[in-house]
């Protein structure tokens, strides 16, 4: 007859993992802050593509360019031309926060190809950002970039320190 240590040895039983409340917190926060992103993003591409022109032609029955001095400033008129570049930003941005649900829902069940999902379409649209405002704006649009990744770093260190929650 077997003894039930035997029988224990035998029988691989895996415990019940628990989600650690640090990374329910992290998933919480990422569930918010894409759907802001995506409501956000979806707007300003409705925005461009319906009221832009609107405006635009007014601006124009007044009198008003984008050439004048008072625009241009000290960037010339490179800072307007990141406008046509928007679409490209709020594509990708929205793409990516609709994907990065995703990468949040499979670490919400502790699967780690989350990790690797999240952190792809959480940098992407900063990389993205970072390339084109450094294109027109040179050293400043880098600058500013730059100071857009600091939250998605962040996030990204803070979910890989949970990786070992993760199978």
């Amino acid at each position: 007859m077997e003894t039930t240590d035997q029988v224990f040895d035998q029988v691989t039983v895996e415990p019940n993992k628990e989600r650690p409340v640090f990374l329910t917190v992290l998933c919480i926060l990422s569930f918010a802050g894409n759907g802001l992103v995506i409501m956000g993003s979806a707007i300003a591409i409705i925005w461009m593509k319906v009221f832009l022109p609107f405006m635009q032609f007014a601006m124009e029955q007044d009198g008003i360019h984008l050439d004048d001095p008072i625009f241009t400033g000290l960037w010339g008129n490179r800072f307007f031309e990141l406008f046509d570049h928007l679409p490209l930003i709020y594509f990708v941005t929205l793409a990516s926060a609709i994907i990065n649900i995703y990468g949040v829902v499979l670490m919400w069940k502790l699967k780690r190809a989350g990790f690797f999902i999240y952190t792809v379409t959480e940098l992407l649209p900063q990389i993205v950002s970072s390339v084109i405002f450094t294109m027109v704006l040179g050293g400043i649009g880098l600058g500013l970039s730059l100071m857009n990744l600091i939250i998605p770093v962040a996030f990204v260190i803070m979910y890989g320190a949970n990786l070992k929650y993760m199978r």
